[in-house]
């Protein structure tokens, strides 16, 4: 039974739905076995032009559901739109918005609502969970979001928008209404991505809890990837028109030098957007066959190209033809380089706490260089888009770059005085005759 409708939750939980009556079924089961108190929750379903018998299950399943269920419905066609739906409907102090696709683990409500600080957002795991058999798409799909929730994992990572995932999120609701939700004008993608930008600008922390877990449905096949690559290049121009100082690195790849059949690929995108179907039909049917054939090289290669033409076309779409694009971009201020004046952190001679952490702050709009010795060793740009620069941040980054450089020398050298006729194998020679 629902409890009493009297009680102020503490956490409601908002799960946006279109046409996934099964799957949001079993999230509306799997809330019903938390470690937390299922009576210090509210469930809010939001169906949007929903045509099956999506609103049927959820109102059956609220007469046996051990927390408040509700059901919303509108026909807005916008994730953005839906998720704010809920949330203006909600009552408790932290909003969780959780994907149809995402089935909680027990665990994961109890984690986001240990994990709420003030001005903080909780990004949960979403643990990607394929077909029996799935395809070489899906299995590079899931490579990447682990990789990506790896990199998130790693203390001192520097989180920046693109880390912001709206299907295993959490954040206060007033935080959520200071920034103002989702932005209703992206219909088709990359809404997280920008509200990310909004709520990094207003100060709030990003933070990675991989015990919220849930495992993400993953079905997705890759004709309805490409489509979704398209809409990220029209959604990646909008990004770029309300924040001009990312316009030039989101679209680094797209001006980049490329080989002569990816260069054919931009030109047709770019003259004749809307002209493309039938031509990505016939290298789709082109990539099934190598799939088949089990030519690893030859499908990744094409599936890259296909990547590549179908984004620009969402921005040919969008922004207009290449004289356009390029006009578009050249407005645009150059990426931030490091500062001639920007603050020297000497790795030999570390400053105290407080004023570490007063060349911290200038270094996130300046950039930072790191010297040993006296001798500049690395410097870190400033990053439009990323969290402001702390002393953890220049933690992984001296681990990484003592993995990438200093630790290969040093192996090398080791490997050249212990080889025949380096200096530890003849000082060993010479001691044994």
């Amino acid at each position: 039974m629902n409890p009493s409708p009297s009680a102020s939750p503490t956490l409601s939980i908002i799960v946006p739905t279109h046409n996934r009556s099964a799957l949001v079924r079993r999230v509306l089961e799997a809330l019903s076995r938390q470690s937390y108190p299922a009576t210090a929750f509210e469930v809010l379903v939001v169906a949007d032009a929903c045509r099956d018998e999506t609103e049927d299950t959820v109102a059956a399943y609220a007469a046996q559901a051990p927390y408040r269920l509700h059901l919303l419905s509108h026909r807005a066609g916008s994730a953005a739109a839906t998720r704010n739906l809920g949330a203006a409907h909600a009552r408790g102090r932290v909003l969780l918005f959780l994907d149809d696709d995402v089935v909680p683990q027990p665990g994961l409500v109890q984690a986001h609502v240990e994990a709420q600080r003030q001005n903080r957002v909780v990004l949960g795991y979403s643990r990607p969970i394929l077909p029996a058999q799935p395809g070489w798409w899906q299995l590079d799909a899931r490579r990447w979001w682990e990789d990506a929730f790896r990199a998130m994992g790693k203390p001192g990572h520097r989180f920046t928008y693109r880390d912001f995932f709206s299907g295993n999120v959490s954040m206060a609701s007033a935080l959520f209404h200071q920034v103002g939700g989702f932005d209703t004008s992206f219909t088709g993608r990359l809404e997280d991505y920008e509200l990310g930008m909004r709520l990094l600008k207003t100060g709030a922390r990003l933070h990675f809890v991989p015990q919220a877990i849930g495992h993400h449905h993953e079905s997705t096949d890759l004709g309805l990837w490409l489509r979704r690559v398209r809409q990220d290049g029209a959604a990646d121009v909008r990004i770029g028109q309300r924040y001009p100082e990312l316009r030039v690195r989101l679209f680094a790849h797209v001006t980049s030098p490329c080989d002569q059949k990816r260069g054919r690929l931009r030109k047709v995108a770019f003259g004749h957007p809307q002209r493309g179907d039938r031509m990505e039909r016939l290298l789709l049917r082109q990539a099934a066959l190598y799939e088949r054939l089990r030519l690893r090289g030859r499908w990744r290669k094409l599936v890259s190209l296909l990547q590549d033409y179908n984004y620009c076309r969402g921005v040919a779409e969008t922004i207009g033809d290449w004289p356009a694009f390029s006009a578009w971009l050249q407005e645009a201020p150059l990426p931030p380089a490091v500062a001639g004046d920007a603050p020297v952190v000497d790795l030999a001679a570390l400053p105290a706490a407080d004023a570490l952490e007063e060349a911290l702050k200038h270094a996130t709009d300046q950039g930072l260089r790191l010297a040993l010795g006296g001798y500049e060793v690395l410097t870190i740009p400033p990053q439009p888009g990323a969290e402001p620069l702390r002393d953890e941040h220049l933690h992984l980054a001296l681990r990484e770059l003592a993995e990438q450089q200093f630790v290969p020398a040093l192996a090398m050298h080791l490997v050249r005085s212990t080889s025949p006729g380096g200096l530890l194998w003849q000082s060993s020679s010479s001691t044994l005759t």
